[in-house]
């Protein structure tokens, strides 16, 4: 037994190395090589946070020529239009043997109520017969001397034409000097401000004519007027210059009358738009300045509206103004958004974004209000829901306006912006890079160029999410279609650390 023992190790031994049989030198030499290998790799690198560069401000350089696209200049026309009245100035002139009449046929607008009174917006020249002068009344017996003056009231402006038409004529009202306080309904009280083409009519409410029809809705009319006058270089975009009285007397002698409709229009729509244009601008002052090109687009406006009222019969009544020997010409507006209102005095609403990532705003009254911005789109996910949140929660405290802007497609979309601080806030959520641009907002586009080129520089910059969203070939591609180059755009960006976290 003894001897059995170390024979059975033996055989033991030898099964157990038949079983495992060594590695080969080959297998050896790969194994150490993987080992070294596995010890020369470096760990995965992590992927940074995107930086969203909230301490700068891309938009004020951009922003004062943003502003003048979000002045609602059709809009205002459209209610000045709607508020116009033709009238006809109608004079007595004394003479020795038989009165003549006189008449100048004008226009006025319905600026709004004030202590019980509906005030209206006329030139002067169309509410008193000796201005400028009455030594420009031919008289055959001296001076002309004038009796009573009188406001004919049309019915409407395409069936009366500038003649006389006595169907035209619905009412007759007495002017009388303010201040009369007359509670006769057909006598109408007036208000003239020195050497200025301006005249106020107060109308009893319960006129006939004022009765019933649309007015602007202005607020103490008279005092806006009288701010105007004082402060304004061009007055409701009409520039007065100073003549001297022989060059005044030669304009005299050869005057030609414009058209009553179209400058008062011009005029009524700068009295709504001035308050508007300077909030928008952010200036403090209440300029009541307009810049040129705003002028120029009220004038196109202006015309473009007498020609949609005028259709049907009367298209040709802008080319035959009374007294004017100049054609009008004719304003095809190119198709874009046009700005339909302004909103002042709002705040980002406590929920600041709804449950599909529209932006909340809440007026003075407290109703809270989702609004669709022009060119974005809504965040997408968790993360940009997040982080998009965490910035507006930023700027909660910030008085905000909204601009609701109309295009082709009826579709209503708004631009939100701080006036004070001059930031456009579409551009701004586009160039940090927290929302895509919508490349499929086309009318958007067309008109906010800017807005792409936001969105193009911050996919270049890799701002924020622009970042990421560079591997999206076709955002990219949709991005950049159109869009020039933006070297301009980074050279005129103002970069300033805000308080609070900044915009």
């Amino acid at each position: 037994m003894r001897s059995f023992a170390p024979l059975l190790l033996s055989l033991l031994f030898t099964a157990a190395n038949c079983s495992s049989p060594p590695s080969s030198s080959k297998e050896q030499a790969i194994g150490t090589e993987e080992s070294a290998s596995a010890a020369k790799k470096p760990a995965e690198k992590v992927k940074p946070p995107p930086d969203f560069v909230e301490s700068r401000r891309f938009s004020p350089a951009r922003y004062a020529a943003m502003a003048k696209r979000l002045v609602p200049v059709g809009a205002s026309v459209e209610r000045a239009a709607a508020s116009l009245v033709d009238i006809r100035l109608a004079a007595i002139e004394r003479d020795f043997f038989e009165d003549d009449w006189l008449y100048r046929n004008g226009a006025m607008v319905l600026l709004g109520e004030e202590r019980g009174r509906v005030v209206a917006l006329t030139q002067r020249f169309y509410a008193d017969i000796e201005y400028p002068d009455p030594r420009l009344i031919a008289d055959g017996f001296g001076s002309a001397e004038i009796g009573p003056q009188h406001i004919d009231v049309y019915s409407s402006r395409s069936a009366c034409q500038p003649t006389t038409n006595p169907e035209c004529e619905s009412h007759r009202f007495r002017l009388r000097s303010r201040g009369s306080e007359s509670r006769d309904i057909n006598a109408v009280e007036s208000k003239s401000y020195d050497d200025h083409d301006i005249t106020l009519l107060y109308f009893h409410k319960r006129s006939p004519i004022v009765a019933g029809r649309p007015t602007l809705g202005i607020d103490r009319p008279s005092q806006v007027v009288e701010q105007h006058i004082r402060e304004a270089e061009t007055l409701f975009g009409l520039r007065y210059n100073l003549v001297s009285d022989m060059s005044l007397a030669e304009m005299r002698r050869n005057i030609r009358v414009d058209s009553a409709g179209s400058r008062l229009l011009i005029m009524a729509t700068g009295m709504v738009l001035s308050p508007i244009f300077s909030h928008l601008a952010g200036e403090l002052t209440g300029s009541l300045n307009f810049p040129a090109e705003m002028v120029t687009k009220v004038e196109m406006t202006v015309k473009k509206e007498l020609s949609k009222q005028l259709s049907g019969g009367a298209e040709n009544f802008l080319d035959n103004l009374e007294g004017s020997s100049e054609a009008q010409a004719r304003f095809a507006l190119a198709p874009s958004l046009t700005a339909v209102e302004h909103i002042p005095q709002l705040h980002l609403a406590d929920r600041v974004l709804d449950e599909s990532g529209t932006l909340m705003l809440t007026s003075p009254a407290g109703e809270d209000v989702p609004v669709a911005l022009a060119g974005l789109r809504s965040p997408q996910g968790s993360e940009e829901r997040e982080r998009l949140l965490a910035y507006l929660k930023g700027i909660a405290g910030a008085e905000m306006a909204r601009v609701d802007l109309r295009g082709d497609d009826d579709v209503v979309r708004s631009v939100v912006v701080i006036p004070r601080e001059k930031v456009n806030l579409n551009f701004e959520l586009l160039r940090h890079g927290f929302v895509r641009l919508d490349i499929e907002d086309r009318e958007a586009l067309r008109t906010f160029p800017e807005l792409r080129e936001a969105a193009q520089a911050a996919l270049e910059a890799s701002t924020g999410f622009a970042r990421d969203w560079r591997e999206d070939l076709t955002y990219a591609e949709g991005v950049a279609e159109g869009a020039g180059t933006h070297g301009a755009l980074e050279a005129n960006e103002v970069a300033e650390t805000a308080e609070d976290g900044g915009c």
